[in-house]
């Protein structure tokens, strides 16, 4: 017993010094092993990772609104506020009824596809914060049109804190309709919570409607010049009629944010979508079967439709796992070349070698004896390999967030 023990110690002894001696080959040897073990273990460990965030999003999410070209756009709009699906406008406010009705559910109303430093804008209901369990780190929530609450990704990419202020983004100037830049005042920030919220500006849907060139304030017709064309006229009871020429303002000053007001139904108002939460299982079911129908029903393919997220993150899960299997293909084969690779260097190492292994011989050792050192010096490369790819592979895990947040805007 003593005996072996001494045989593994003299032997991982000789291996250390071998290894030492050529340490720019075995470190070529231990990389291109590592990166070969590596790829198929961070595949899985960033698939796995990316998957049990996209799941947990969904199924945190009972039931999305929307009137979306497809399911994906809907559900990745709403859970994960994509550029790429929220720039449309989808439904009107109107459509919240078609879920509330009877009191079968709650819809919680966002607008979406406005941007300030190109980081998503969401506006939405106080209700929301309180269904995503938001809670302020500092500050405190918007009160009035023109603020807003910052996540906390957000407030640490743009370096600003509360009491700051910037402006939105301008829409495109081959859009005629027109996006507002709007100066924005941050009255909080919301602890992180590991979520696409940390990531978006929250604003009410009052300001979000703003952005869209729906609110605004103007000057009153009896402050304004008749001559400038910002009165046209008088009514029969005394009242000024506003002309084209009358100022009109859409940057919310605090002090004005009480005379911001909305032309028109606000019913009538835009919504991107909706977060559906039905009061129980049966309401559920009950309101997947009347939106069902209506599709079904629906030749023009204009109503608003109900998705689950939950199975819509589920396709895309599928998806992704079809990759995987593809990409661990490439990988296994990719590992046996970097194995016939590494055992040649080997060989040719040992025909190098073969002097000073025939020294080791004439000194007393046995072949056994340097047999043994030449498997430990292998065995202790492919540990440093493993021991790498391991490392390799944690740290591909940690980019399953945006993994998942390239997935969501591609």
């Amino acid at each position: 017993m003593n005996g072996d023990v001494y045989a593994l110690r003299h032997a991982a002894f000789l291996a250390s010094r071998a290894l030492l001696f050529s340490w720019r080959r075995n470190l070529l040897l231990v990389l291109a092993l590592a990166a070969a073990i590596a790829l198929p273990l961070a595949t899985r460990a960033t698939v796995f990772a990316a998957t049990a965030s996209l799941r947990a999003r969904a199924q945190s999410t009972p039931l999305v609104l929307g009137a979306a070209s497809s399911d994906f756009d809907l559900v990745f709009a709403t859970l994960w506020f994509s550029r790429s699906a929220t720039t449309p406008t989808t439904g009107t406010m109107a459509d919240l009824a078609l879920v509330e009705v009877d009191g079968l559910a709650l819809g919680i109303p966002l607008a979406l596809g406005q941007t300030a430093r190109e980081l998503p804008i969401v506006g939405t209901t106080l209700d929301y914060f309180t269904f995503r369990n938001l809670r302020l780190a500092r500050g405190a929530m918007h009160a009035t049109v023109g603020q807003c609450v910052l996540g906390s990704d957000v407030a640490r990419t743009l370096g600003i804190d509360v009491g700051a202020r910037f402006f939105t983004d301008p829409g495109a100037l081959t859009d005629l309709a027109g996006v507002f830049p709007i100066e924005l005042e941050v009255t909080g920030i919301f602890a992180a919570h590991a979520s696409p919220d940390d990531g978006a500006i929250f604003v009410d849907m009052a300001t979000a409607w703003t952005m869209q060139g729906i609110g605004h304030f103007h000057d009153a017709p009896k402050d304004s010049d008749r001559e400038s064309g910002a009165v046209i006229g008088v009514t029969p009871t005394g009242a000024l009629i506003a002309g084209e020429a009358l100022r009109i303002q859409s940057e919310p000053a605090t002090a004005r944010a009480q005379s911001f007001h909305f032309h028109g139904d606000l019913k009538d108002a835009p919504m991107s979508a909706a977060i559906v939460i039905p009061t129980n299982a049966k309401s559920e079911a009950i309101l997947l079967g009347r939106f069902d129908a209506a599709r079904r029903h629906d030749a023009a393919q204009t109503h608003p439709r109900l998705i689950q997220p939950l199975e819509v993150s589920d396709r895309v899960s599928d998806r992704i796992y079809g990759v995987e299997r593809l990409l661990n293909a490439v990988a296994l084969a990719s590992l046996l070349a970097t194995l016939l690779v590494v055992a040649l260097a080997f060989a040719l190492g040992i025909k190098l070698r073969a002097d000073e292994l025939r020294t080791m011989e004439r000194l007393g050792a046995s072949r056994a004896r340097v047999a043994l050192f030449l498997f430990t010096e292998g065995i202790a490369v492919l540990c440093l390999a493993t021991g790498v790819a391991l490392l390799l592979a944690q740290l591909a895990a940690t980019s399953a967030e945006p993994l998942v947040r390239w997935i969501s805007h591609s």
